[in-house]
């Protein structure tokens, strides 16, 4: 159980955790980046799921099955690797706690996004708080956080609607919830 369990953390975050990033989602002929982040899946459940509309934009987007964050499961490692782009001992964060990010040199990729192009619009709404504790003042135009998955499409939904984003990261959470609880289930019934 324990390394059926290490196994299926590796995967948790980054692995895929459906990112997806769309270099050419043609909203009003320009290119847009969408970074969907899924905490908790795993890259063959993905695969063996029925997701039309992720399949629609993975296969006109570039992803990966196959890439890594950390060997070890710690949402806040994971996530600010991801959205960084070094490994931990670069960024400083060791943990969820998040003490002493070394954002200077190692900032979100929003950072980065607007140092080159200072007006776009980037966007980044999340089910989990924390994400957005790497972000610096002016790396998004707008920071949101949903207490919710449903929240979170809600508000994707409503910000497309009415906003031409040019870099949007969304981060759910509920299917990493639903399997810690399936597994400290599945670890009482076995106990």
């Amino acid at each position: 159980m324990k390394e059926r369990f290490r196994r299926t953390n590796m995967f948790r975050i980054g692995v895929l955790c459906a990112v997806l990033l769309i270099g050419h989602l043609n909203l009003k002929a320009q290119s847009k980046v969408l970074i969907i982040g899924i905490d908790g899946i795993r890259p063959d459940a993905l695969l063996t799921a029925y997701t039309p509309n992720l399949e629609g934009l993975w296969q006109n987007g570039a992803y990966s099955f196959k890439a890594k964050t950390d060997p070890l499961s710690w949402s806040g490692v994971c996530w600010t690797s991801m959205l960084t782009g070094v490994w931990k001992e670069k960024h400083k964060v060791y943990s969820n706690s998040y003490k002493n990010p070394n954002v200077e040199e190692y900032p979100y990729f929003f950072r980065r996004v607007r140092e080159q192009r200072p007006n776009l619009q980037t966007y980044s709404i999340a089910n989990w708080r924390s994400v957005h504790t790497i972000l610096q003042e002016n790396d998004a135009v707008e920071t949101v956080n949903r207490n919710t998955d449903a929240g979170v499409t809600k508000e994707v939904v409503r910000t497309l609607k009415n906003i031409d984003v040019d870099v949007l990261f969304l981060h759910f959470d509920n299917v990493d919830h639903a399997c810690v609880i399936n597994m400290a289930i599945s670890w009482k019934i076995r106990k």
